[in-house]
Order: structure tokens, then C-alpha cells, then sequence
């Protein structure tokens, strides 16, 4: 945070999604658009500052769990409950690929930053690593040691950090071979790396959000106030701002916290009306995308005195 100014976020857009529940919502890689997961078996593709839909991939048999664009933004990644990953064309809206290799419900999506890998986990407590450029119809690597599902992931140069029910997140450097594990004491249902990749954000079913040094595993803040006891299985979702200065987490209570990321301190909270099931934030820029019921809403800040 610069000076003594603080944010002040002010919603600027709200787009009724069409497609049930929405069970993502992801920006592109330079925040242009933004991706919407849906319960109706849907991904659409946005122009968020305008509202308007620009494309809808079907093919999906079940609900969409999560999507995520390429480094070039000429593909799309998605994952669903019908247990496919499946690799889009953004232009034509065919799909180029689709792999079925795990045995239950595909829960979370990631490409690498070169989008040469998809990676997915899945209810079957795996994680899966596939080869875009090549034809082949399996994964040429799996990851297996959570026993629980693999609830969320995050992707940083050559590093693959896996959160699972289990109650651990998994940090393995592919380069390396290297695998560091993290006790977090109940179910991880989200994690982030910030920008510098020197800690990792884990939302924890205790109702918590955890900041940690990836190098040592110390506990270097804990965020607490976005949920009650009797939510505590509600899959909460938390990630960085763009400049790694504020940490973003949903809530049941249908809100948004918003946190200093320093002090732990509540900053603001932006009230959605009904519970908060996803959020990102724009790559560039002070914007954040929130998930709630069918909608999704775009907030901008700006810096008062």
C-alpha cells in the first residue's frame, strides 16, 4: 500500500450469467475477459467491462468445476464432474483435446506458464499432468500421495502447490523432484502463490486463511473473521491482489473480506448479497471478480485519503 491511502472498492459491473450456479470465475492472462463455470454443463467466455457474452463452450455432460485460459489466450482449460479435462479452441469453439483419466469428478484446472501442461485434480485424490503439444490420449505424469480430494491448485514456474481435503498442501518442484508437504490441521479447499513466490495462501475448513513462507512452512499470518462455525465445510476460496499487498477471501455470510496482508487486518468488506462461491483477481490492475448464485460482479478501487 503507497503512503497512507487506503482502497475503497466500488462495484462496476454485475453480469447475470445465465447457466444455474456459477462455480468459477477466472480472468484471462491479461484481464481483458473472464471465464464463468457453470452448474448447466457451460463455460462462456466475457467482455467484463461491457457485460456481454462473447462465447459459450458446451460439450461438458455435467456441471463445469473450473476453467482456465491459456498464456496466448488461444485455448481454454476446463474441468468438470462428468470427470473429462477438456482443451478448447477459444476462436472456433471446438474442442482440440479431451482427456479421461480420472475416475471421479475433476475439481480444479491449471496450465503451467507456458501452457505446455494441463494439470487437473479430482475427487479420486490425484493429480494429473498432461502434454498439450502431443496427441496422446493419457497423462504422462500423475501425482498421487494425497488420500483425500484434491480440492485446488496452483501453478508458479516449476512449481506445482496441490491443496486436498487430506489437511495438507503438497508443493512439488517438477524441475527438481523435489516435494515439500505442509500439515494445515483440517481440509485445504483453496490455495494461491503470490506473485514473488515466497508464501502460499491456504484457505483451511477451520475458518481460517492461512499466509505461508513456501521456503520454511512457518505460519507468517492468519486471517480469521469470514466465517461461522456451522459453514466451516463451505469450500472457501482466497487469493492475492495483483501487487501482493491485500489477500481476497470469499465467504459464506455473502460477503468479500478483504485484508491488509501485513496486519491481518479487515479492510473492507463487500457485501454480494447471498454466499460468495469464487473470486479472482485482475492480473494488472485493482479489480476483483466475485461468484455468487448466478451472477458475477467486477469491483475496481480507488485510492482515498
Amino acid at each position: 500500500m503507497s503512503g497512507d491511502k487506503e482502497k475503497n472498492f466500488d462495484c462496476i459491473q454485475n453480469i447475470k450469467c445465465n447457466q444455474g450456479s456459477i462455480r468459477a470465475v477466472r480472468f484471462n492472462v491479461d484481464g481483458d475477459y473472464i471465464l464463468t463455470c457453470g452448474a448447466d454443463r457451460t463455460i462462456k467466455l466475457w467482455s467484463w467491462a461491457r457485460g456481454v457474452q462473447l462465447a459459450n463452450y458446451q460439450g461438458h455432460s455435467a456441471e463445469v468445476s473450473d476453467a482456465r485460459g491459456s498464456c496466448d489466450n488461444a485455448q481454454i482449460l476446463s474441468g468438470s464432474v462428468d470427470r473429462n479435462v477438456t482443451l478448447w479452441d477459444v476462436e472456433t469453439l471446438r474442442i482440440s483435446r479431451r482427456w479421461r483419466c480420472h475416475n471421479s469428478s475433476v475439481t480444479c484446472v491449471q496450465f503451467n506458464e507456458e501452457s505446455s501442461l494441463a494439470i487437473s485434480g479430482s475427487q479420486d485424490n490425484s493429480v494429473k499432468i498432461y502434454d498439450v503439444r502431443s496427441r496422446a490420449q493419457r497423462e504422462i505424469q500423475t501425482l498421487n500421495e494425497p488420500t483425500d480430494t484434491v480440492t485446488s491448485l496452483a501453478v508458479s514456474q516449476d512449481t506445482i502447490l496441490v491443496g486436498s481435503a487430506d489437511g495438507y498442501t503438497r508443493s512439488y518442484d517438477i524441475r527438481n523432484g523435489k516435494l515439500t508437504v505442509d500439515c494445515m490441521g483440517e481440509a485445504v479447499t483453496s490455495v494461491a502463490i503470490s506473485r514473488d513466490c515466497a508464501s502460499n495462501l491456504v484457505s483451511v475448513a477451520d475458518g481460517t486463511c492461512k499466509l505461508i513462507d513456501k521456503s520454511t512452512g512457518q505460519l507468517l499470518a492468519s486471517y480469521r473473521g469470514f466465517n461461522e462455525a456451522r459453514y466451516y465445510d463451505y469450500k472457501v476460496e482466497s487469493c492475492f491482489d495483483n501487487s501482493d499487498r491485500w489477500v481476497i477471501v470469499t465467504s459464506p455470510l455473502g460477503k468479500l473480506f478483504i485484508f491488509d496482508l501485513i496486519s491481518e487486518n479487515v479492510k473492507e468488506t463487500l457485501d454480494l448479497g447471498q454466499s460468495v462461491v469464487s473470486v479472482c483477481c485482475h492480473p494488472q490492475a485493482d479489480r476483483i471478480a466475485a461468484a455468487s448464485g448466478s451472477s458475477v460482479s467486477i469491483f475496481s478501487s480507488a485510492e482515498v485519503d
